[in-house]
């Protein structure tokens, strides 16, 4: 009985299910940005009853919520930036505007 050609064999397979080193140098970028920006978050929450405090403020739950949703706001930004001008222009140009 003939096989199906549609259905593809386990054998030719083998050859598309090794990962090469690129694939994991990604996985581990990716890793290590989620990573970050965690740790950015976590920082922000851990200050923010100081910062309230400073600027004599008395509800600290929209402050929680708008830095994330500043920083999120502002990526298609820099996307943008980055396509028409490139990435060292976009990236170092704020850099040396708060040194």
């Amino acid at each position: 009985m003939d096989e199906n050609p549609s259905i593809p064999s386990s054998k030719s397979n083998t050859s598309t299910s090794a990962r090469g080193v690129r694939f994991w140098l990604v996985i581990i970028a990716c890793l290590a940005v989620e990573l970050l920006s965690a740790l950015d978050l976590t920082s922000i929450s851990t200050a923010l009853p100081t910062i309230v405090h400073e600027l004599k403020g008395s509800n600290f739950i929209l402050a929680a919520g708008a830095y994330p949703a500043a920083s999120t706001m502002v990526l298609p930004l820099v996307g943008g930036l980055v396509s028409v001008f490139g990435g060292d222009p976009s990236c170092c140009t704020p850099s040396l505007q708060f040194p």
